[in-house]
This record gives C-alpha cells, sequence and structure tokens, in this order.
C-alpha cells in the first residue's frame, strides 16, 4: 500500500520564506489524510534558513494526532549518537509512536568538523553511532570507549513506544551507503535528484545487501518535488530559482521534479509508484495550503 507524506517548510528553498506557515499547512495536511510529513536537514547553510528538524517535529507532534513524523534525512554524523538517541525516543514517546528516522552520512565536512568527526573517519562513526543508538533503545546498558565518543554503562529511558525502535532509513545513493542501507536501515529513501532509472537501479543494491544480511524486504521511499500549475516555463524557472539557492548547482528541474497540470504531474508519480515506491514524500514548492490541497484533490486521489 503506498503511503503519501508532504515535506514541511523547515527549509527556506523558496525566496518567500515560509517557515512560519509550517503550523497551518500540517494541520490542513492531516486534515487531507496525508500519512505523514517530513523534514529536511543541514547544520549550516550560506543562503537558505533551516529549523531544526527534530524541533519542529516536536511542534508539530502536539498539533497533529495522526500523521507520522519523519525526517528525510537528518544528518547523523554532527550529532552525538547518545544525545540523538533520547531526542528520537522523547519524540516517539511525546507523540504515542509517530516517529519515522531517515539517516544520512552527510557530505559537508565543516558540518563533520563542527560535530568532532575527522570527514576520514565519518563512515565508522556513522556505523558506531547507529550500532549505540539501537542498543540504548533496547534498554540494555551501553559502554563504548572509541575515538568520538565515551559512556560507561550508560541506560536512557523511556525507551521509544514503536518496538524495537522507529524505522530507521537511510538516505544517499553512493553504492557503499546503498549496501549500508540494506545491511542496518528498515530501508532506504531516495532522493530529489534521482530518476527512475536511478532508483530502479539503486533500490536492487539495496535489496541485494538486505538479502546477504539475512533482513526483511527494505521499504523504499521517495522524495518528489512537485508543482502542479498551468504555466509550467514560469514554474520551471521559479523551482530552478529555488535549487539554486539549495544545492548552489543548475539543476534540470523538468528531469527530476513532477510540474505541469494535474495529468503531467500523476504521470510522473506513476513512473516512481510502477518501480514499487511505498512513501512518497512529497515537496510541494510552493508550500502553501492551497497547492497541497490542489496536490491531494487533482494528484493523490487519482493514484492512491
Amino acid at each position: 500500500m503506498i503511503e503519501f507524506g508532504v515535506v514541511l517548510p523547515n527549509v527556506g528553498l523558496e525566496k518567500e520564506q515560509r517557515l512560519k506557515d509550517i503550523a497551518e499547512l500540517t494541520r490542513r495536511a492531516e486534515t487531507l489524510g496525508f500519512d505523514h510529513v517530513w523534514t529536511f536537514d543541514r547544520l549550516f547553510h550560506k543562503t537558505v534558513p533551516v529549523l531544526e528538524p527534530f524541533t519542529a517535529l516536536s511542534h508539530i507532534a502536539a498539533i497533529t494526532t495522526r500523521m507520522r513524523l519523519g525526517t528525510s534525512v537528518a544528518i547523523l554524523t554532527y550529532r552525538n549518537p547518545f544525545v540523538l538517541a533520547k531526542t528520537v525516543a522523547t519524540l516517539d514517546v511525546l507523540s504515542n509512536g509517530r516517529v519515522i528516522l531517515g539517516l544520512s552520512l552527510g557530505r559537508n565536512e565543516n558540518e563533520f568538523a563542527a560535530g568532532g568527526i575527522d570527514p576520514k573517519m565519518r563512515v565508522r562513526a556513522f556505523v558506531d553511532a547507529i550500532k549505540i543508538m539501537k542498543s540504548l533503545w533496547s534498554g540494555a546498558p551501553v559502554s563504548y570507549e572509541g575515538p568520538f565518543w565515551k559512556a560507561s554503562e550508560a541506560v536512557e529511558l523511556p525507551r521509544p513506544v514503536q518496538k524495537p525502535q522507529s524505522p530507521i532509513l537511510f538516505g544517499g545513493a553512493a553504492e557503499s551507503v546503498l549496501k549500508r542501507a540494506g545491511k542496518h536501515a528498515d530501508g532506504w529513501i531516495a532522493g530529489g535528484l534521482l530518476t527512475p532509472d536511478d532508483v530502479k537501479e539503486k533500490y536492487r543494491v539495496v535489496l541485494q545487501s538486505a538479502i546477504q544480511s539475512g533482513r526483511t524486504k527494505p521499504l523504499l521511499g521517495k522524495v518528489i518535488y512537485i508543482s502542479l500549475s498551468e504555466r509550467v516555463d514560469e514554474t520551471v524557472r521559479y523551482l530552478a530559482d529555488c535549487f539554486w539557492r539549495y544545492y548552489g548547482t543548475d539543476i534540470d528541474v523538468r528531469k527530476f521534479a513532477s510540474i505541469g497540470n494535474a495529468d503531467d504531474c500523476v504521470e510522473f508519480l506513476k513512473k516512481y509508484i510502477n518501480l514499487g515506491v511505498e512513501l512518497l514524500i512529497l515537496s510541494p514548492i510552493p508550500a502553501m495550503t492551497e497547492h497541497i490541497e490542489n496536490i491531494w484533490a487533482k494528484v493523490i486521489e487519482r493514484v492512491r
């Protein structure tokens, strides 16, 4: 069964900042029937404001009752895993078991340095952090004497409502990342700049790794930028400006984003649905209530 999520504007992609509109957008998304809401993550950005994702989701947890709360994806490498494990468990308890934890290795060396991690050691730090958090969530005492953190017989309570923990999904597209997703995570989130062919090829690596590790079939999620509009050329220019501000480079938005009328957007989404995507994570641009209402009524209702 396909589930539909909406990305909140906790990242100021647009010139017209919509950070203050998060609550209104969230309430309407839950009323419409979206299954989950998602946040992006960056620690440093020179041009785009970014609200810390777990803080934003705590706010969202207080004004919703049903939708699940996801990070797509939180950068693990600059976060202390003992602190993050407590943060995630707290959010899961306060939301009554609604957290989906999307995590990424990240690639900004400045962010690694700020988190006290040598970029050359970031993969080990990532894997160690995953193991530490899973152990903490089990309720068992955790001792760690390594190059990154130190703890002795650490116990964190309360445990998450979800057992053994909130679902963990990895983001990223490098082959080594995909193999780690199959080995350590419950699924993989394909990023917004991956085509259907990319997703098909890369998910095959995730699945094979999961099989070799004796794990169940991983969930497949996909972030999709979407703009429902009849003024296609104008919309393309608008999205290109948003992407330039965030990614810092020219992006072929027609290739990676769902742009156009309802028929165009339905056709675009079906390409991923036909691949077996289970979590469609839609990032509406513009991130406005009226826009997500139209997306739900004219697009999602035709593909769900």
